[in-house]
């Protein structure tokens, strides 16, 4: 796979073989996305790879290193499963008691904005755009993402109780996120077998006999899926987070824990992950290697740790900071911080 091209105004993006799809360009801007995610395009010889290993290959070193360090602390974890996701992690490293109440299921039930309406929007948009055959127009496609998203319990309920002005600004929104993501990325469907895209998947994995779930849903994949050379290495696909808003401290660990999901689930690693700001169109990149499965696998850890020691009626180390502001137990912990003015909701970070 290989770009074409002497630095015009668009660039051919062109695979041998097979040929490119007829009449089909990048501008500079999507040429630098795929530079970007998939490196390997341009190159004409094996990539090299950090998984040199023989016999079991990483997805086994890391099952096999989890149930070792987590099984015996399931057994005091009373009730459900624990289910542990990105957002679960990240709320165990702002404060414990943030991370205690929300496995004790104390926060309140999820309630649209208007802001993650329009995200919501987005992500049913571009997962209809992943299976189209044939490009669509933004509007077609955001009439038939709302078509399907009124069959879920959150966004229809929300949607319901908008007014035709309030529709009409969600949609405003998802449309210019949209234009956003096709101004950056080679269009779905024109290039979907070099791209091989993939929305919304929904993965999890189970362990210590089904008292711990990791789970997730990754906004985008591409690249070609088949595994890497060499026993246990990684497949050719790239996990993409998108983002319409501000870069966080936690993007970097919640795409290393997509990656150790991915790698649990479907046996070798992705290459790489990126969390991609629709604002500025800029991808933060990373190669999946053993030590950032190894970082995340440890988190995981930590965070059964964690639930096992609440469980016992020890008290959370509080940690006060902005994400008090999301702590349904704010009104009565004794480490709060104060509240400001003009606070956001969690999701609107």
């Amino acid at each position: 796979m290989r770009f074409v091209g002497g630095g015009g105004a668009a660039e051919r993006f062109d695979a041998a073989p097979p040929a490119a799809p007829v009449g089909q360009v990048l501008t500079p801007q999507q040429r630098r996305t795929i530079a970007s995610l998939l490196p390997e395009a341009g190159r004409t010889g094996p990539a090299g790879s950090a998984f040199e290993v023989s016999g079991a290959g990483p997805a086994e070193h890391l099952r096999t290193w989890l149930e070792a360090q987590a099984g015996a602390m399931a057994t005091a974890l009373p009730g459900p499963p624990l289910r542990l996701s990105k957002e679960r992690l990240t709320r165990l490293e702002r404060c414990q008691g943030l991370f205690d109440a929300d496995v004790a299921g104390e926060r309140p039930p999820f309630v649209h904005s208007r802001r993650s309406a329009a995200g919501t929007l987005l992500h049913r948009a571009l997962e209809l755009e992943a299976g189209a055959t044939a490009p669509v127009d933004p509007s077609s496609l955001l009439d038939l993402a709302v078509q399907r998203l009124g069959r879920d319990r959150a966004f229809g309920a929300f949607w319901r109780q908008r007014t035709d002005a309030e529709r009409a600004d969600v949609r405003a929104d998802a449309a210019r996120a949209v234009d956003l993501f096709r101004a950056s990325f080679p269009s779905l469907p024109a290039f979907r077998r070099r791209l091989a895209p993939t929305a919304e998947l929904w993965l999890e994995t189970p362990l210590a006999g089904g008292r711990i779930l990791l789970c997730g849903r990754v906004d985008l994949i591409v690249g070609q899926g088949g595994p890497g050379r060499g026993a246990g290495g990684p497949s050719g696909r790239v996990l993409i987070d998108l983002k319409t808003g501000s870069a966080w401290p936690e993007h970097a660990e919640d795409m290393r824990f997509y990656a150790l999901l991915f790698t649990l689930r479907v046996g070798v690693p992705p290459a790489r992950v990126a969390t991609m700001f629709l604002r500025s169109g800029e991808c933060q990149v990373e190669a999946v290697s053993p030590e950032a499965l190894q970082r995340a696998a440890e988190r995981v850890v930590a965070a059964v740790r964690a639930a096992a020691r609440l469980a016992a009626d020890v008290g959370p180390d509080l940690t006060p900071g902005p994400h008090c502001r999301w702590c349904p137990r704010r009104a009565t912990c004794p480490g709060a911080a104060p509240a400001t003015a003009g606070e956001a909701s969690e999701e609107e970070g």
